[in-house]
């Protein structure tokens, strides 16, 4: 055998220790079979030319035996001339494997596990696309702007601390220049986007605070408006000229104070922040398990012992922490509509509709396009491994983007979907599109309302309840016998689709609207048990203890009502299943809108406290972008490694935290480069 032989054979994968308890991705030396290559050589040894150098290409080979009824799943990493396709691959390896075979293999499928082969070659020869030549000069556009505002800002502040000092030496005969002076260091200090009596303030009617994710956002912003008419905020600076205006907008010195500030209004539902930021780490969590799995090679070992594990049912029914987010949008849509209907004294017509829309299309859909078109056109090019995707993550965002773009990307399959995680933006603002019929009502006409909402929600989950059972779909969950969490029909059918997971918004705007007459006096009923006290509404001790009994109940038997059915100690019928499968996203949504208009209200203890602690506000503002970038950074990671390895109790918890802080610091970056400089635009165009 020739030497150049050797570095493709050794690249090959092959089996490991474990096989029985799942080792069975064996990706080889990814690394080596890019560096081999076969060389002509003349009498002397010298070398002529290069023949040819190694490709990668990862494959499945799936057996089975109808005697023995054995199946199997091998994915491989196999190393090939690179003059080979994928297609040869495939072909060789599956007559090679069955000309070599000792043993009846039964019948041997050979599929590609990755679009194609991977070669050094192909991989020097790989040049910028246009849609990232595009995305680069976007990026760089906004780094400028970075750069400009942030110079522009530093600055006015050195200037307005130049002006404070000399102001501050003047004589006191020049009191009025002195005056004039300060006059000026405040209104240039206004100008660079601080203002310590209105930090975040936001006194126009202003839509993005129904955004559950991105309502904390709001403090976020660089523009203020004074109700007095005075000029305090970026307005000022229109004095400058406009390019000062929007450059100011990008200034990272005052847009990272804004993020970073745990101050919070005292009229701010402030225990939203920690609900927000508990809900996003759990959405980490579950994704954590969920990617990360395609590495361990113990996975045979680690179900059964997660499925006898109480404490794992948190992983398996962390799909509710998204149902939290739907209840948060839908408290905070009704809760800030209705404080500033009452602003406006109650007359509807006040309400500006187009802005209420656009200014939330806004909010949302700038930093999510530009995440989208990073994501498509650059992520391909950030790293390599034997699973990275060549021609980049999610080939469906090259064609089917514009669904995103309309949110309607949660009417199609997640197969045809771009950036699957998205389906909850989708779901999101199909909501907040039809929010007002129902918080219009509820101002008006509050027991229709509550009627409406309560009907809807009734309709959804009977419609669920029915066609889980004309479907036969059983209990949506992993490990639930039938396995609905993972299947591909189930996920499309009622996972993503608005009219199945309407009843948690719904469920949040009722808790809004009730939150909203509780701390605005309208229950007045002497037979009603509460009492005012330092401005919040005390409950009776008696509906306090029902109220949190109740949501324990509710939260915790969602969470883990179903460890004996996942442990397969006990099968739920068709009917009960559809029933839970109904029924089980309200009972946690009830749980979850008790513990907000408790905490709103007064009623929620140390619970009220912990959840309103000041660190949890800057987190809360990073959690949209965090939201959008965190599935990109684990599936990079993930895909990247080199090889598999055995997971113990403490594997996840270390990738957990890993992918927890990465995710909240990349978005604090993309938070200061798009959202926040977004915000302040928007603010800076309707001023």
């Amino acid at each position: 055998m020739k030497g150049w032989a050797l570095p493709f054979i050794d690249s090959i994968g092959r089996p490991q220790a474990g096989l029985l308890n799942g080792a069975t991705t064996w990706l080889g030396s990814f690394d080596q079979c890019l560096a081999a290559g076969a060389n002509f050589t003349d009498e002397n040894g010298t070398v002529e030319s290069e023949q040819f150098s190694g490709a990668y290409c990862l494959l499945q080979l799936q057996s089975w035996s109808d005697k023995s009824k054995l199946k199997i799943l091998i994915t491989i990493g196999t190393c090939w001339p690179d003059s080979c396709s994928m297609r040869d691959a495939v072909n060789a390896t599956k007559h090679l494997a069955n000309f070599t075979s000792v043993v009846d293999v039964g019948r041997l499928d050979v599929r590609p596990a990755a679009p194609d082969c991977r070669s050094a070659a192909g991989a020097k020869t790989d040049s910028l696309e246009p849609g990232a030549i595009a995305m680069l000069a976007i990026l760089s556009l906004i780094a400028a702007c970075l750069i400009g505002g942030t110079g522009i800002d530093l600055y006015q502040r050195s200037r307005s601390r130049s002006a404070a000092a000399a102001a501050a030496k003047a004589p006191v005969q020049a009191s009025g220049s002195a005056s004039s002076a300060a006059a000026a260091v405040a209104a240039e200090a206004a100008a660079v986007g601080y203002n310590a009596d209105n930090n975040g303030a936001n006194n126009d009617f202003d839509s993005s605070e129904t955004a559950g994710d991105e309502e904390a956002l709001i403090a976020a912003t660089v523009i203020h408006r004074d109700n007095r008419g005075g000029g305090a905020g970026i307005g000022c600076c229109r004095c400058w000229g406009g390019l000062k205006s929007i450059l100011l907008c990008f200034s990272v010195r005052t847009n990272a104070a804004k993020l970073m500030d745990q101050r919070q209004a005292s009229s701010s539902l402030r225990c939203v922040n920690g609900i927000r930021f508990i809900s996003m780490s759990w959405v980490i969590l579950s994704h954590t398990y969920m990617v990360g799995l395609i590495n361990a090679s113990n996975l045979g070992q680690l179900v059964p012992q997660w499925l006898n594990d109480w404490t794992f049912q948190a992983v398996l029914n962390a799909t509710v922490s998204v149902d939290t987010f739907f209840v948060l949008s839908g408290l905070l849509a009704t809760y800030l509509f209705l404080r500033e209907l009452d602003r406006r004294g109650g007359q509807l017509k006040r309400i500006n509709w187009l802005r209420f829309y656009l200014h939330r299309y806004w909010r949302l859909t700038a930093p999510y396009m530009l995440v989208l078109g990073a994501y498509t056109t650059l992520a391909q090019y950030l790293y390599d491994g034997p699973r990275y995707p060549r021609n980049g993550f999610d080939a469906n965002c090259r064609t089917v983007w514009w669904r995103n773009l309309l949110y309607i990307n949660n009417f199609f399959s997640m197969r045809d979907m771009c950036m699957s995680w998205s389906w909850y933006l989708a779901n999101d603002m199909q909501f907040y599109a039809v929010s007002p019929l129902f918080m219009t009502l509820m101002a008006k006409r509050p027991a229709l309302g509550v009627a409406a909402a309560m009907l809807a929600i009734v309709a959804s989950s009977v419609s669920l309840g029915v066609y889980c059972t004309l479907a036969g779909i059983g209990v949506f969950g992993p490990g639930t016998g039938g396995e609905e969490m993972w299947n591909r029909d189930a996920l499309d059918s009622i996972y993503i689709r608005p009219w199945f997971r309407i009843g948690p918004y719904l469920v949040g705007s009722l808790a809004g609207m009730l939150t909203h007459r509780l701390l605005s006096a309208e229950l007045v009923d002497a037979r009603f048990p509460y009492r005012r006290q330092r401005g919040s509404l005390r409950l009776h001790w008696s509906v306090r203890l029902l109220g949190w009994a109740t949501a324990a109940v509710l939260c915790l038997s969602v969470l883990y009502g179903l460890f004996d059915v996942q442990r397969g100690l006990v099968v739920l019928s068709q009917p009960v299943a559809s029933l839970y499968n109904a029924t089980f996203r309200l009972a946690w949504s009830i749980g979850i809108a008790w513990v907000v208009v408790a905490c709103c209200t007064g009623n929620g203890g140390l619970v009220s406290e912990f959840l309103s602690a000041g660190i949890f506000a800057p987190l809360s503002r990073l959690s949209y972008c965090a939201y959008l970038l965190h599935p990109v950074i684990i599936v990079a990671m993930e895909t990247a490694r080199r090889d598999t390895f055995q997971w113990n109790s403490w594997t996840p918890v270390g990738n957990f935290l890993a992918y927890l802080a990465t995710s909240y610091g990349v978005a604090f970056g993309a938070s200061l480069a798009f959202e926040s400089p977004l915000i302040a635009l928007e603010r800076l165009a309707v001023e």
